[in-house]
């Protein structure tokens, strides 16, 4: 259910994804336990079911360019852990660190949103 985002070309294409539904962009580091913690959230909200479809993430470490593209397209300053829910190219919703929580993930990939 994770698929890495690792060059620019990716992150257009899981971009244009949006139009037709949400998708989850999920970035990281290796070595942050905050970001273990919240990939943890992530694999919860993956096996009740509230996350259907593949979540993107992005490796600080090896995709900074990416990183920093992902920034500059929807205006959010970076942070690590980061969740970023995008529908129709906008930010729907988005987390960093402790905030990531499965309340607000059901509550923005509900099908009624």
């Amino acid at each position: 259910m994770f698929k890495e985002i690792t060059t620019i070309d990716d992150w257009q294409d899981t971009l244009s994804q949006s139009t037709k539904k949400p998708v989850i962009v999920y970035k990281h580091s290796d070595t942050c336990h905050i970001s273990a913690e919240a990939k943890k959230r992530i694999k919860d909200c993956i096996a009740d079911g509230t996350i259907k479809d593949s979540v993107y993430v992005v490796t600080i470490q090896t995709a900074k360019e990416v990183s920093d593209k992902i920034e500059y397209d929807t205006g959010l300053k970076h942070e690590s852990p980061q969740l970023i829910i995008i529908k129709e190219k906008e930010v729907l919703y988005f987390a960093n660190h402790y905030d990531i929580n499965a309340v607000d993930i059901k509550e923005y990939m509900s099908d009624e949103k």
